[in-house]
């Protein structure tokens, strides 16, 4: 946080239920409100207040991808069922994004 309260960056921590442990396994310059895993467990999607989707891949955590979803923010990010499309919704509307070139 900084000296006025704000949030600087965000985290996607991984924790694990069995031992209780945490790892942060991703770390944004904006702000994180939504995560999605695609449903292969490649990729990680987070969204939040710049209006920036981030795309990693979950075995390098390296960034594969930034989208510009909203000149505002992203509220909600969320894989299709095959994880071929991403879908993300925010103060720029619903949109849909490709996901094949990722993989």
């Amino acid at each position: 946080m900084n000296r006025e309260g704000g949030q600087i960056g965000g985290e996607i921590n991984i924790r694990n239920l069995s031992n209780q442990s945490s790892v942060t396994l991703i770390k944004s310059a904006g702000v994180i409100w939504s995560v999605s895993v695609s449903p292969n467990g490649k990729l990680i999607a987070g969204a939040g207040r710049d209006g920036k989707i981030r795309i990693w891949d979950s075995e390098t955590e390296r960034l594969k991808a930034t989208f510009d979803g909203s000149d505002k923010l992203v509220s909600r990010v969320v894989f299709s069922p095959d994880g071929t499309l991403l879908a993300s919704c925010g103060t720029g509307g619903i949109k849909l994004w490709e996901m094949n070139g990722l993989y």
